[in-house]
């Protein structure tokens, strides 16, 4: 469908959830917890330089769809993110619009944020996802707009915790679970600020590897405080403790473990990573829940293989990126100061 047979939307910023809002929401099917103002604003709130952007779309007065985005800076540069942390997001769209008013909201929403890129806003990045077996991911015209795909381990846990363990966990998955509660691990869905402060310090360490920046304890405190039980820290224990644990939270019919942190030293002897997914299929299933998502990986690597062997199946996913010629520069940098030649 070309852009000139599409309808007129166009796009209004709000620094915060502008009014009819949540009737906005409730017009959008299932949208992720983590398209949700909720999310955003903690995100914006706690997050070092962030703040919170949110893009509705409107047709003849109308609103038909919204982006949200986490405006984030650091060392003076500025990113524009609809999927804080690896998190979904991307245009949420109105269910009864039809398929030419859907396109043309997604079009202009897509196009008002990569208009925003420049100076010293160096990237725009989308996140977004379909069930496997759902319609296909969106496209966007805009060739401004670089596409990758990948895929994420998405554990279906409808059938309950013993058809899990039986037809989609592999033997050694099981064995390594089994060995690692025969030695003294245990296993805890907790939602309270002890328990949290006490992982806290491990995940620091873990996010040095893997984050650009860590996400404050405060945050996390603010995500377990939401009503019913939005969130959940599911931890592994070795006496008293905490040798692994995944930050979980409720989205749609899913759990997704958001943030990790695992003892490195004892993934042979304890397997902590195993009994992690294990609790969190568990907790999937005690709570009636469809999957488990356990995110995306880039590439059929290792990380890959050990969640298929926790009986993750590939659901397709896609990141959108739009970089100014200095996000460039950025970006080729801090691969050369991770050792990447590309």
């Amino acid at each position: 469908m070309s852009r000139a047979a599409l309808p007129p939307v166009r796009v209004q910023a709000h620094p915060a959830p502008p009014e009819r809002w949540e009737a906005l929401l409730a017009r959008c099917p299932e949208p992720d917890f983590t398209a949700s103002a909720t999310f955003c604003e903690l995100i914006g709130h706690h997050l070092e330089g962030a703040s919170s952007l949110y893009l509705v779309a409107e047709l003849e007065g109308e609103q038909v769809g919204y982006l949200p985005v986490v405006v984030r800076t650091r060392r003076g540069l500025t990113r524009l993110e609809s999927s804080a942390d690896g998190a979904l997001a991307g245009p949420q769209l109105v269910g009864d619009i039809g398929p030419r008013v859907a396109a043309a909201a997604y079009e202009a929403l897509a196009r008002d944020l990569a208009d925003r890129v420049g100076g010293r806003t160096v990237v725009a990045a989308m996140n977004v996802g379909t069930v496997a077996g759902g319609p296909p991911l969106p496209g966007i015209e805009d060739p401004r707009w670089l596409c990758e795909d990948y895929e994420a381990a998405v554990v279906d846990c409808r059938g309950g915790i013993e058809q899990v363990e039986r037809e989609l966990w592999t033997n050694n998955r099981r064995n390594e679970r089994n060995r690692g509660l025969k030695r003294g691990c245990t296993l805890e869905a907790a939602r309270d600020r002890e328990t949290l402060a006490r992982w806290y310090p491990l995940y620091l360490e873990a996010a040095k590897r893997f984050a650009p920046a860590a996400v404050p304890l405060a945050c996390f405190e603010a995500l377990l405080a939401l009503p019913e039980q939005r969130s959940v820290l599911n931890v592994v224990r070795l006496e008293e403790d905490i040798i692994a644990g995944h930050f979980c939270f409720r989205s749609r019919d899913r759990l997704v473990a958001w943030q990790s942190a695992v003892r490195l030293d004892l993934q042979r002897s304890h397997f902590p990573t195993t009994l992690a997914y294990w609790l969190d299929v568990s907790l999937t299933c005690e709570l009636g829940l469809a999957a488990i998502d356990f995110g995306g990986c880039a590439g059929r690597d290792t990380l890959w293989d050990f969640k298929r062997r926790c009986g993750g199946r590939p659901e397709p996913r896609r990141q959108w990126s739009r970089r100014s010629g200095l996000g460039r520069l950025a970006q080729r940098a801090a691969g050369l100061l991770r050792g990447d030649s590309r």
